[in-house]
């Protein structure tokens, strides 16, 4: 029939009497594989007539179909021998392999132990530097505390200093304006004998003295009153 399902049902032919040249299976017919008998369905009058043509006008010898099966034969069968003979080729390879599997195996393990090591001083040194790069940022931030630490305290001593600075200036103001109003205050008064006082100077008064004069010389003339007032402080 010409369906892929041909070779299987080639086992099934054994024994027919129309032969691989005279085969007329078509899609009518119905194949039990329980049995080697075949159940030949009633076909239309025109699917009959066409199959009678197609059976008288086949000429005789192999079949296209059988020539592609023969082809098809011949190149599985070479691909089976290739495939032996390349199974022989691989088996003694395997056998060669499996000799040297188990000193391969003995330098695997001794290079994984080799890495094995390797890699436990690696995760040391990063460990390690982990812990150097942690201690290096808290150097890091004590070294800007200090610096900045530094600036605070100096800012502080200015601002000490200015404090300093505005009271003594203060005080000297209020001293001034002390002054000032006593200065006021004796321009205002025009008499001599004011009282100037302050909160830490003695009161200084005015004190009359009366000095008399010392009697002439025998024989000068006397030129000035003989007294005069004077005062002191």
């Amino acid at each position: 029939c010409g369906k892929p399902c041909a070779d299987q049902c080639a086992s099934k032919c054994e024994g027919c009497p129309l032969g691989a040249a005279g085969c007329v299976l078509t899609e009518d017919v119905i194949f039990f594989p329980a049995s080697p008998e075949f159940i030949v369905t009633e076909k239309p009058k025109s699917k009959q007539k066409r199959a009678d043509r197609k059976k008288a006008g086949r000429r005789a010898g192999p079949t296209r179909r059988e020539m592609e099966l023969a082809i098809e034969n011949a190149r599985l069968e070479a691909t089976l021998e290739a495939t032996e003979s390349a199974f022989e080729m691989y088996g003694e390879f395997f056998e060669a392999k499996q000799e040297s599997t188990e000193s391969l195996a003995e330098m695997q393990i001794q290079v994984l132990g080799e890495r094995m090591e390797m890699l436990e001083e690696l995760a040391e040194l990063k460990a390690e530097n982990a812990t150097r790069a942690a201690q290096l940022e808290m150097l890091e931030g004590i070294v800007e505390l200090q610096s900045e630490n530094a600036t605070l305290a100096a800012q502080l001593e200015l601002l000490e200093k200015h404090a300093a600075l505005a009271s003594e200036m203060a005080k000297l103001q209020a001293r001034n304006e002390q002054l000032t109003q006593q200065l006021e205050a004796i321009q205002r008064q025009p008499s001599s004998n004011v009282q100037l006082s302050t909160h830490s100077e003695p009161v200084l008064k005015p004190e009359r003295i009366e000095l008399k004069a010392k009697p002439p010389a025998v024989g000068k003339p006397v030129g000035k009153p003989a007294s005069k007032i004077e005062t002191r402080y």
